[in-house]
């Protein structure tokens, strides 16, 4: 659904595992997916999105050909959004899936975001089926005839999400469509949201754990009381 190799950023410094593009997408290459199975990517305009921005490096392809050299089958299909065709393989009749990693902060409401980007549409311009990575959260549902997901996240809640008090759902969703053969339309959306708890991860002995440092204690300054 996306990817994120984020440039080093003075917020986020010291919460990488490693810095800079090449550094990364070898860890990606090295860890993701689990399974064989292909992935189809889009780029937001954000975290991996700096590096076009920025420096105009079309970063999805470049990801593509590092996740193919490592032997996955990884599709860039753009940057922010990319239309898929649904088609029926015994009428032809066609639907669009849009996958999207959209801008902006989450919201209290979990649906809200999706809703209001849904809302946004024009009336010709709406697909039949829209997925949202970015917000990191698991959701599902139909706004404005549009059957949407969020499709969680594969990171855990970091420090910048934690003093932004934004959750992070960890999982996935599978999703089942039903097209009908006469019109193309996707008459049924049935979702499977699955999530990921790794409790060692969290606690330890009873007590959480410093997970928001791989270095231990902070290195405090020297202070001397009455001396200049």
């Amino acid at each position: 659904m996306g990817f994120c190799p984020i440039p080093r950023a003075d917020f986020n410094r010291y919460d990488i595992e490693a810095v800079g593009a090449d550094n990364q997408l070898q860890i990606l290459a090295q860890n993701y997916p689990k399974v064989g199975i292909p992935t189809f990517a889009v780029t937001g305009d954000d975290h991996e999105g700096w590096y076009i921005r920025r420096e105009g490096i079309d970063i999805g392809r470049y990801c593509e050909s590092v996740m193919r050299d490592a032997g996955h089958e990884w599709t860039n299909l753009g940057y922010m959004e990319a239309d898929i065709v649904l088609q029926n393989a015994n009428s032809g009749k066609t639907a669009i899936l849009r996958v999207v990693h959209p801008g902006g902060g989450s919201s209290y409401a979990i649906s809200y975001r999706p809703q209001k980007i849904i809302e946004s549409y024009e009336g010709g311009e709406k697909p039949a089926v829209a997925l949202f990575g970015h917000y990191h959260k698991l959701d599902a549902g139909s706004i404005r005839n549009v059957w949407f997901g969020q499709t969680g996240c594969a990171q855990d809640q970091t420090p910048f999400m934690r003093k932004k008090s934004i959750e992070a759902h960890v999982g996935g969703l599978v999703i089942e469509l039903e097209q009908d053969p006469e019109t193309g339309a996707i008459v049924g959306f049935r979702p499977d949201m699955r999530r990921f708890f790794n409790r060692r991860h969290y606690v330890a002995k009873g007590l959480a754990n410093n997970r928001w440092s791989g270095h231990g204690k902070p290195q405090m300054i020297p202070r001397r009381v009455g001396m200049i």
